[in-house]
């Protein structure tokens, strides 16, 4: 069973402002212990939505899939990225290891990524790489 619990279109920075009381809503309902986190996750997503989306646009869905599965998606009109290359990338780099940190950073583009991997569950790309899917289980 689909549980739709948010469905909202965000046109700038500005409704995002306007949505994150909402959003924090929702989450600390659904999973209070780690909201915070998945607003992070939220956050970082529509964020790169806006910036390398065409027009500054994004939609936002949560759904609870049988009660135990909270899936947020972000959506936006642009052209996409080569999730590949990207993903390909953070891997290679060790994030928690201080030695390899401080010899090769990670750099300011990817950083929304590697967050978004470290608090959901699962991180899916649509093709296009227009579209993130985050999912988190329901404990």
């Amino acid at each position: 069973m689909k549980i739709d619990i948010l469905d909202t279109q965000l046109c700038g920075l500005d409704s995002l402002a306007q949505a994150r009381p909402r959003i924090s809503q929702v989450l600390r309902q659904i999973i209070p212990s780690q909201a915070a986190m998945l607003e992070v996750a939220v956050n970082e997503a529509v964020n790169n939505a806006f910036r390398h989306g065409s027009i500054g646009r994004a939609s936002l869905k949560m759904r609870v899939i049988n009660g135990r599965l909270l899936v947020m998606r972000v959506r936006d009109d642009g052209p996409g990225f080569d999730v590949s290359r990207i993903l390909a990338r953070l891997e290679k780099h060790d994030c928690f290891s201080v030695a390899a940190h401080a010899t090769n950073p990670l750099p300011e583009s990817g950083r929304g990524l590697f967050l978004m991997q470290a608090i959901a569950d699962k991180v899916r790309f649509n093709q296009q790489g227009n579209e993130i899917l985050l999912a988190k289980k329901l404990y």
